[in-house]
């Protein structure tokens, strides 16, 4: 509840200043349009973008995947966890 209650102090005292100006407004969801408007940016220029990754430029290739689990010895239905 604090968090929220931070950031829509921040909004007021000063999204609403940068934002008036701004030619276009992002948002990462559809969600997010109401809090914009809130401090009074027109829905016309609010542009949503999506914060994500495109999953298929990081498709696998099954054959790929089986060799290099062959090559380090990890059963092929083993979870693999990456950091």
């Amino acid at each position: 509840m604090r968090h929220h209650c931070m950031k829509r102090m921040y909004d007021l005292a000063v999204a609403r200043n940068i934002t008036r100006k701004a030619a276009r407004v992002i948002a990462l969801t559809p969600g997010e349009i109401p809090e914009r408007e809130a401090v009074g940016v027109p829905r016309g220029r609010i542009a949503i973008i999506n914060n994500g990754i495109p999953l298929a430029a990081w498709q696998v290739d099954k054959e790929k995947g089986l060799r290099f689990r062959a090559r380090l010895g990890i059963p092929a239905d083993a979870p693999l966890v990456f950091f």
